[in-house]
């Protein structure tokens, strides 16, 4: 979000808590209406501001913290099995589930899912020979679950990086809009304000100071008319604009 788009969404925050009681605007002809698209808009920004601002160290974080759940789990259901298969003269499957900590904590993570995965397989292939005082399905349940959670902790970096692209190309368009819901309709239905609570329509209107500050407006953003200062009203935009 740019600087001008951040003094948009800024003053759309003041305008939105200034209006926090229904009593204020429900006498008013067209202002609940105008009030509910503009924080309809409101809300699209705000969720692609998140969007943007999504954390690719957070996310990195809980795919290591994954990673790490899925590996302690394929080790204890391998270490388990292992040693029930040697009891029990079962080589195959000794063989499928010898793992060590290297083969599930290091490499390339694709490939640790693959090892986890098939460890998982080989066990649930053969999970008719093993005992439940050596291992349940809950256990091997659980350990499909981590499996599953890292494969989609896998792609959740890219897809974190595509999603703010995303919420930045359709800021421009959402901040346009939520401005319009301003300029192109409170602005239309706001003047009985100034006779009945002239406290509230006073502060509506300095709210545009938000957005007059220097650094805040694109070179081919036109200037935005400032609150007349004093007791006097400023004329509500006509429908030819």
């Amino acid at each position: 979000m740019n600087a001008y788009q951040h003094a948009k969404l800024t003053r759309a925050r003041v305008i939105a808590a200034l209006f926090t009681n229904p009593a204020d605007t429900t006498s008013v002809f067209g202002l609940p209406e105008a009030l509910g698209v503009f924080l309809a808009r409101l809300g699209l920004v705000e969720s692609l501001a998140l969007r943007q601002t999504q954390s690719l160290e957070a996310i990195y974080l809980r795919r290591d913290a994954g990673f790490e759940d899925m590996a302690e789990a394929t080790l204890g259901v391998a270490g388990l099995v292992y040693a029930h298969a040697g009891r029990a003269s079962l080589d195959e499957l000794a063989v499928k589930v010898a793992v060590k900590p290297g083969d599930v904590r290091r490499g390339r993570f694709e490939e640790r899912v693959t090892k986890c995965q098939s460890v998982h397989d080989a066990v649930a292939a053969a999970l008719d020979s093993i005992p439940e005082t050596v291992l349940t399905p809950a256990m091997l349940a659980e350990l499909q679950k981590t499996i599953d959670t890292a494969r989609a902790l896998l792609a959740a970096p890219r897809s974190i990086v595509a999603d703010r692209t995303v919420a930045t190309e359709e800021m421009e368009d959402a901040i346009r809009q939520l401005d319009a819901a301003i300029t192109g309709q409170l602005d239309r239905v706001i003047l009985p304000l100034w006779k009945r609570n002239p406290a509230l329509y006073n502060k509506y209107r300095a709210s545009s100071l938000v957005i007059d500050r220097p650094g805040t407006r694109p070179a081919d953003q036109p200037e935005e008319a400032k609150p007349t200062p004093g007791t006097t009203p400023l004329a509500a935009v006509g429908p030819g604009g």
